[in-house]
């Protein structure tokens, strides 16, 4: 799977009510891991903070 692919499962992810009400396993704090390699550092922090101004 290639990055753009893994940022979109991501955005989908974390705004699931399951997610940010912090039902699961431990029904704790959410939060996600996500691995990528230190290139793709840029895209990631702009993905992120375009997903974060639609909030």
């Amino acid at each position: 799977m290639n990055i753009e692919s893994r940022i979109e499962l991501l955005k989908k992810e974390i705004i699931k009510d399951d997610f940010l009400q912090g039902r699961g396993l431990g029904n704790e704090v959410p939060f996600w891991i996500f691995d990528y390699p230190p290139e793709s550092e840029l895209l990631i922090r702009h993905s992120m903070e375009q997903k974060y101004e639609q909030y």
